[in-house]
């Protein structure tokens, strides 16, 4: 039996597969969010502290309250290594949250 998801998980939308006689997870099917820009009023600019540089959770719970969004920072600004990312003092940008969880909300 698959893992129960909480409200929160980017899987939760994903339909169950049986592989090899247990349940499973389907690929993550990325949302519109990250597919098309939203429009710029849905999107706020952040900058960075000192404190969150190289912690993108650290950024996701200043901004949504809740460390488990990193990966929505991380993915929405396109970040291809998290290593040190972000910089401090860099500006990033995050979409609304009703924009990623949709329907959840």
């Amino acid at each position: 039996m698959a893992l129960p998801l909480s409200q929160v998980s980017r899987y939760i939308k994903t339909p169950l597969v049986s592989f090899d006689g247990k349940e499973t997870y389907t690929k993550w099917a990325e949302q519109g969010v990250f597919i098309t820009r939203p429009p710029e009023n849905k999107i706020t600019k952040y900058q960075v502290s000192q404190a969150e540089a190289g912690r993108p959770d650290l950024v996701a719970l200043s901004v949504y309250s809740d460390s488990k969004f990193d990966w929505v920072i991380i993915a929405f600004n396109n970040t291809k290594s998290i290593f040190g990312w972000p910089q401090p003092l860099e500006v990033i940008e995050y979409p609304e949250i009703s924009l990623v969880l949709g329907d959840l909300l």
